[in-house]
């Protein structure tokens, strides 16, 4: 009886690694992308902080940065590989969104253990897409790189890329890339108004710091109002090769004054929920752990009862 029971929890003991190590990434990515269906869409809060200004290096010792993280905490995205990649990885990315009356800072942090990559075509990179006005906007791209399943409009595309050998020297600061992704496909050339400032920790972790204009007056920029709200998707490349990269869910970033109230434009939006994607896995776990501590419990009173009749036969 004994032998039956340690095998049961043995097997069950397994049956929780397998979980937990597949099960978070099968779920990870939602289907079609259309996050309004599957999942509604977390919302962010900008921080205002009139006189804040920045030193571009890629690290957070400005004193707003420090206290937003000791009051508020950071904003943490998971990514995850998008369907047809290999891997089954997720990523969290951790963030704060500053803004003055002129700028929009971006602190994002994430661990890597293989920084700067050698190989040809293998790099790292984060980036943001932001909607400028499709009509249904979504982290999901069936065929190429266009907004055509979108019922077309307009993305605006910031990031970077680091690999073994690129110009990017730790502390540094450069521009990163902007482009715009249409209906018929990507549009380059702008004006270059994304200012990165980069850190790494070689095979631990990245850091960068993101400066750009609220207004531009580009019509293929996103612009920053306050009051309004913005919809968003991240990406990360770790030892990227091509298109291979993983992607999050969709968030919406409000830039709150107090002069000037959110004005959601997303009618159609299912959910204003501040909460975090749902790791779906975790919630297996937890199911199956309950499953084994009520078999537990059942197979040892079932012992218990089996050995008092045994012992009452004996007496007898």
């Amino acid at each position: 009886m004994k032998k039956v029971r340690y095998n049961l929890v043995f097997s069950l003991i397994l049956l929780i690694f397998i979980v937990s190590w597949k099960i978070p990434f099968s779920f990870s990515y939602p289907g079609d992308g259309d996050c309004k269906k599957y999942h509604g869409i977390t919302n962010i809060n900008a921080n205002f902080i009139e006189n804040s200004q920045i030193v571009l290096d890629g690290v957070s010792n400005e004193s707003f940065w420090n206290d937003i993280k000791i009051n508020n905490g950071f904003i943490t995205i998971p990514t995850a590989n998008i369907l047809g990649n290999p891997g089954d990885e997720i990523i969290e990315v951790k963030l704060i969104f500053v803004l003055n009356n002129q700028y929009i800072y971006i602190y994002c942090e994430w661990n890597d253990t293989t920084t700067k990559p050698s190989g040809i075509n293998i790099f790292d990179g984060i980036y943001f897409c932001w909607n400028i006005n499709t009509p249904n906007f979504t982290s999901y791209y069936p065929n190429d790189m266009n907004t055509e399943h979108m019922g077309g409009g307009m993305i605006d595309s910031w990031g970077t890329e680091f690999f073994l050998g690129d110009s990017h020297e730790n502390h540094s600061s450069f521009i990163g890339s902007d482009g715009c992704i249409q209906d018929d496909g990507w549009h380059f050339g702008e004006s270059g108004d994304i200012e990165i400032g980069f850190s790494y920790i070689v095979d631990q972790s990245y850091s960068i710091e993101i400066k750009r204009k609220l207004i531009t007056d580009d019509e293929y920029d996103i612009q920053f109002y306050k009051g309004k709200s913005y919809l968003f998707n991240i990406g990360l490349y770790n030892d990227g090769y091509g298109i291979d990269h993983t992607i999050s869910w969709i968030y919406r970033l409000n830039i709150l004054s107090e002069d000037n109230p959110i004005e959601n434009d997303d009618d159609d939006d299912k959910s204003s929920k501040n909460e975090t994607q749902l790791n779906i896995g975790l919630i297996i776990i937890i199911g199956t752990i309950s499953i084994i501590l009520i078999i537990a419990i059942i197979t040892y009173y079932k012992s218990k009862i089996t050995q008092n009749k045994t012992s009452i036969k004996n007496a007898d």
